[in-house]
């Protein structure tokens, strides 16, 4: 623990921290780890460094959250999916659970005020489950009440302004979620912060800096890239509504890519895109599954700020149908492309391969801003470059006779092919089976996929 230590120490105050000496010396998840938190707003950074210094609790209060989330899957587990969404979009909401969940039934004529503030679409799912379902906000109520009151009791020892950063980073799960997944890291954080709490934060800062700098760039060239190839963008719609239709309620019914969109799908596209995986972005969304009950547990990996799947693409429809592009591709688009779409889109799989050679350096590869799309670039094309390099040459054993033959190994000849049922039918582990070593696992699809 003393060595890693040093080493995270050496890669947050060293003025050269970008060295090639510390390629070597610095492990990969201990980068990316610190150029995540370097993506958030200082505000969040700053409360980030306070509580790594009491990991015990971060522990404690994950602990917590493990049980709280179990109990509130038992809760659902039986029900429809339809249902099971419903209570996940009310858990959003800790003010309409405390209202749902009240000791009495409220009326039509007391619901109806109540909802007024909400979304449309879920004061038609609340309709539809309430008040047949009133024991289920009940029950939802206490476990809030419960685990707020239990944080509160974890915590109540530390400074004020420690409480305050603690309630802080729970109120957004997505870093909570850095912070738990991490714990080796973040008590090595703790203690580096300790020992240089002003070089520590300073240098969070720069290297936020960098990231932003970075960031405006890469979306710069991005969207000069898709300016001006319109074959390039034609893939891009088509692949974006592939994916859609890949997680999307009618999936399963509608495979086929040359159909065309839903009335959700045509809505959603003429939407802001708010692109989910990034971190900025999230703060324009209040809303996000809270910590205690967890992302809905259908979803291979949490999203913890709930938007549409065609969402992820980073672009919108703009006026005339015309592509705009407002983000780099989501990590959970990303991810799809390159396991069943890129040998479809040889435009955008192009775009793709530039930015891997552009940004395969040190600080580019493993301190990147768009983590997502980021680390399935590289992941890809160093798959792609090592299948290539080993088969050059392949050594064939047969008894103790060596025979050596040359290959010439096409990528296209890895089998990437689109396979709907299989994704649409894959189930992960639910997430509550996880220790907090490891991430939590979902599967499934959207509305209308199936329940474990």
């Amino acid at each position: 623990m003393k060595t890693f230590r040093t080493m995270l120490l050496a890669f947050l105050i060293i003025p050269n921290a970008f060295s090639q000496n510390l390629q070597d010396s610095v492990k990969q998840d201990e980068k990316e780890i610190v150029a995540a938190i370097a993506a958030y707003p200082a505000d969040v950074r700053n409360a980030i460094l306070d509580v790594s210094q009491y990991t015990p609790k971060l522990i404690k209060l994950e602990r917590l959250q493990v049980r709280t989330s179990q109990s509130f899957q038992d809760l659902v587990a039986n029900k429809s999916r339809e249902e099971q969404e419903t209570f996940y979009e009310v858990s959003r909401y800790p003010d309409l659970i405390k209202e749902l969940g009240g000791p009495s039934v409220k009326s039509d004529d007391e619901l109806k005020p109540l909802l007024a503030s909400y979304p449309d679409a879920t004061q038609k799912m609340i309709k539809e489950i309430y008040p047949s379902q009133a024991s289920e906000f009940r029950i939802m109520n206490s476990l809030l009440q419960k685990s707020d009151e239990s944080m509160q009791q974890t915590i109540q020892s530390l400074p004020t302004d420690s409480q305050a950063d603690f309630k802080k980073i729970v109120a957004q799960p997505d870093v909570m979620n850095l912070l738990t997944d991490r714990i080796d890291n973040v008590v090595s954080l703790g203690e580096a912060y300790k020992e240089n709490p002003e070089e520590v934060k300073k240098n969070l800062d720069d290297l936020s800096a960098k990231l932003a700098e970075q960031s405006e760039k890469d979306l710069a060239d991005y969207k000069k890239k898709v300016e001006s190839d319109p074959e390039m963008q034609e893939e891009m719609k088509k692949s974006a509504q592939q994916f859609s239709d890949s997680y999307s309620a009618s999936s399963e019914a509608n495979t086929n890519e040359d159909e065309e969109q839903s009335t959700d799908s045509k809505q959603a596209s003429q939407q802001p895109v708010v692109n989910n995986y990034y971190v900025t972005p999230n703060y324009l969304n209040p809303n996000p599954y809270p910590y205690w009950f967890g992302s809905p547990f259908w979803y291979a990996s949490p999203i913890w700020y709930p938007r549409p799947w065609y969402y992820h693409t980073g672009f919108y429809f703009g006026a005339g149908g015309n592509l705009m592009v407002v983000g780099m591709p989501s990590g959970y688009y990303s991810r799809w492309f390159f396991r069943y779409g890129w040998n479809a889109y040889p435009h955008y799989y192009g775009f793709c391969r530039n930015y891997y050679n552009v940004h395969n350096t040190f600080v580019n590869r493993n301190v990147n801003v768009y983590r997502g799309f980021n680390r399935s670039v590289s992941n890809h094309f160093t798959r792609v470059n090592n299948v290539r390099n080993v088969n050059n040459r392949t050594v064939v054993r047969n008894n103790n006779n060596v025979t050596r033959t040359n290959t010439r190994t096409s990528v296209n000849n890895v089998n990437h092919s689109f396979n709907h049922a299989h994704y649409n039918h894959f189930h992960a582990q639910q997430f509550h089976q996880q220790s907090w070593h490891g991430s939590r696992s979902f599967g499934g699809g959207g509305r209308g996929g199936r329940r474990r």
